[in-house]
């Protein structure tokens, strides 16, 4: 359903959906991309600034997802994509590799730029 990445050299959580993502399928998914922050979050509290390739103060978290694989979206998955972008603040959120169709959705509800669709 989907894969977790987190690259903690460049602060950067990849999500990599592999399926269309109905409205149960984003419900599950966003209690697991939840706890995914929570886990990225405790452990940059430990120490990311003193970690190799990370500068003290640079720990503002990116999150990527890669819809490659995903040829529908529900409006709860449009939530967790804004939930993602809130959490992470501005500049910090993006979606990549998105189809044609699911871009349009994006665009049609006019978040095509606010959460950096490509």
């Amino acid at each position: 359903m989907v894969v977790f990445k987190y690259e903690a050299s460049i602060q950067t959580l990849k999500c990599v959906f592999s399926q269309s993502m109905d409205s149960v399928k984003s419900i599950e998914v966003t209690k697991t991309f939840e706890q995914q922050m929570s886990r990225i979050h405790g452990e940059a509290a430990v120490g990311a600034p003193e970690e190799e390739g990370v500068k003290p103060g640079s720990n503002k978290l990116k999150v990527v997802f890669d819809l490659a694989k995903v040829d529908y979206i529900s409006s709860a998955f449009i939530r967790l994509c804004i939930s993602a972008a809130k959490t992470v603040g501005e500049g910090n959120f993006s979606i990549i590799n998105t189809a044609a169709d699911v871009r349009k959705v994006f665009k049609v509800a006019h978040l095509d730029r606010a959460l950096n669709v490509s």
